[in-house]
């Protein structure tokens, strides 16, 4: 019933895609990240190709680098190469090779979506731009030894300074999982700063994290922290909590 469940929300969003007429081009995933808990044998993706050509797509697990050349990762992605006509969907399956992970906190690596589109032969003798495209997904594994937690984000602390670099607020995770942010603010005396943008705005487990901000913060104490972050099923909440010193 999960699955048909699933199935029937991907497809939906399938037609809202396709009748809309926008530019979503590229491979669309049914999932904006992977929880790959210890005991499970497998993970599965569903693909849909939504561009209006077929492409090649190939799939790998790395470390973030995004480069087939490095896929230094204990997951392997099958099948590694395949052809997607327009409209036309494919599940993927992610398979842990039991290398040794930590076991008192998650590791985190990237699934590569890179899709190729044709070339036009009767354009061959003539200059032409291939756009290619990598989409990154994140596959977090999680050793059966961890303790759930049902609000992560509410086990987060945060404090605000000063460094060479500039003002900054820095998140303390105390929890042996990962958290990513979308946004990030300190608000003191009604004043909301944010936090400036990053490819990556993930702290990571029993770490802390320094995000800075997009100016100058006059004071560093009696402020709040707001911030908006991921959830497992790819949601984002809202949240906010009083800074506190480090």
């Amino acid at each position: 019933m999960k699955i048909r469940k699933t199935m029937a929300v991907f497809c939906l969003i399938l037609v809202t895609i396709f009748a809309c007429g926008e530019a979503f081009a590229g491979i669309l995933a049914e999932k904006t990240r992977v929880i790959y808990a210890e005991n499970n044998r497998e993970r599965s993706l569903m693909l849909v190709n939504t561009n209006p050509w077929p492409v090649i797509v190939q799939t790998w697990s790395d470390d973030g680098r995004g480069s087939s050349d490095y896929p230094d990762s204990p997951f392997i992605v099958t099948p590694a190469i395949f052809r997607l006509e327009p409209k036309q969907m494919q599940g993927i399956r992610i398979t842990y090779n039991d290398n040794q992970l930590p076991g008192d906190r998650e590791s985190v690596y990237w699934l590569n979506i890179y899709e190729v589109p044709p070339v036009d032969k009767r354009n061959e003798q003539h200059s032409h731009l291939t756009m290619t495209m990598n989409t990154q997904i994140k596959i977090f594994y999680r050793p059966a030894t961890l303790a759930k937690i049902d609000d992560i984000a509410s086990r987060m602390s945060f404090s605000a300074g000063q460094d060479q670099h500039g003002s900054f607020i820095e998140c303390h995770n105390p929890t042996p999982y990962h958290i990513s942010f979308t946004d990030l603010y300190l608000v003191l005396a009604q004043k909301e700063i944010k936090a400036r943008g990053e490819m990556d705005m993930m702290a990571y487990p029993k770490s802390s994290k320094r995000y800075y901000l997009s100016e100058p913060a006059e004071k560093f104490t009696g402020g709040i922290a707001k911030f908006y972050y991921i959830t497992d099923s790819g949601a984002i909440e809202y949240k906010e909590t009083a800074m506190t010193q480090h």
